[in-house]
């Protein structure tokens, strides 16, 4: 990949349309805990709530976005990368943790309701919100957005970010070891509790855990020729085979795993666990050959649409502010109105309101972070991880 100066790299408009569709599939998995049908989904299209595998298919997406844009391009220091990080991940961050604070302080949020007792079930001091603005820490992500969790990773692998180019770097198969090395410690880790964490999945074990999902998607980014070469080789029917055959390992491999790890020997920790390594291994391996697939997509793609770029475009807005808009809806008009109804305003509202938040909040802070991108000294890489010619295994 060659080096660009002053600008970025041409985006895929088809992959800004699939993170929008994965954030949407992440409101109605949030929307179908209130619903009578969630069971009837489950076993029919697991996809339309299948919100777990999204945020996995957010962290292959990263790990491609990242490595695509950075990770060749001698014009960022590691210093100007990481403030663009923290205006693009963490501004809007606070911004949705404010919302959502604001939000729970005007309702009574009704603890013994299943729908809402996954996020404002807890007494939140001051002191909760202090610890939320040092992101990356050690906190109750469920106290004021369950959806947050997987922000702590996102920045938390931002920090760490010339690691995974150095790992990338690596010959293949070292690399690969690598990787198989840190997710077995991960689990070992998780396995007897250590540094798993005060919120849902945010401890450090399970930053080192989701590690290989990123490295995956910076995988893509640094092999692209090579793998481009290989696609088009590929028969039309075999790429709408591999296609049918990863959209069908995305949308059952979570379930498929926790089934299979039921019907397993040992103890409830060591299946679940295992359910999760096997269900999101083959999650990250199928939003890979989505990733691949949508890279080769035609512009008349129907991806490339207003919908689902208008969803590209709000998608981390809609990520943020659903939980805290819905959830404010529905304390505050549970006794008033049917809760499918509730519901339905819910989901309404959080487009409006995450199109707004994209525009005052979000867009706002990402052309603050285009700033660092002038003037920038052409032999400053990200630390000492500059990318190097691909070598054999």
């Amino acid at each position: 990949m060659s080096l660009l100066r002053h600008k970025e790299k041409p985006r895929f408009k088809a992959l800004d349309a699939l993170r929008g569709i994965a954030a949407l599939i992440v409101v109605f998995t949030h929307l179908s805990n209130g619903l009578s049908v969630q069971t009837y989904i489950h076993k029919t299209l697991f996809l339309l709530i299948s919100g777990h595998s999204a945020v996995v298919f957010f962290f292959v997406l990263s790990g491609f976005v990242l490595v695509y844009q950075y990770g060749d391009n001698e014009n960022y220091s590691y210093k100007k990368f990481l403030i663009q990080r923290i205006c693009r991940i963490y501004v809007p961050f606070i911004g949705a943790i404010i919302l959502s604070w604001i939000l729970m302080a005007s309702s009574h949020p009704h603890i013994s309701t299943p729908w809402i007792s996954f996020a404002w079930n807890f007494p939140v001091t001051f002191s909760d919100f202090i610890q939320h603005l040092f992101m990356i820490g050690d906190y109750n992500t469920n106290l004021f957005d369950g959806a947050i969790w997987s922000l702590v990773h996102e920045m938390r692998v931002s920090v760490l970010f010339p690691l995974l180019l150095l790992l990338l770097n690596k010959p293949k198969l070292k690399a690969f070891l690598i990787c198989l090395a840190l997710l077995c410690i991960s689990c070992i880790a998780i396995t007897n509790l250590w540094f798993t964490g005060r919120g849902y999945l945010n401890g450090y074990s399970y930053t080192l855990y989701y590690a290989y999902m990123f490295v995956a998607g910076g995988a893509i980014a640094k092999y692209r020729a090579d793998i481009s070469a290989w696609y088009g080789k590929l028969s039309s029917r075999r790429i709408f085979g591999y296609l049918i055959t990863a959209l069908l390992l995305y949308n059952y491999a979570d379930p498929a795993s926790t089934w299979f790890a039921y019907h397993l020997k040992g103890t409830s920790t060591m299946k679940q666990n295992i359910a999760m390594v096997l269900g999101e291994g083959v999650t990250t391996m199928a939003s890979c050959y989505i990733i691949i697939a949508a890279l080769h997509l035609s512009q008349n793609s129907w991806l490339n649409a207003r919908v689902p770029q208008f969803l590209g475009k709000i998608s981390y807005s809609l990520y943020l502010v659903h939980i805290p808009v819905i959830g404010f809806l529905y304390c505050t008009l549970i006794n008033r109105l049917s809760l499918g109804i509730i519901l339905c305003l819910g989901f309404l509202s959080s487009l409006l309101i995450a199109w707004l938040f994209n525009k005052y909040v979000e867009r706002p802070s990402a052309s603050f972070a285009k700033r660092f991108k002038k003037n920038q000294p052409k032999n400053s890489p990200l630390g000492a991880a500059r990318q190097q010619p691909d070598r054999p295994l």
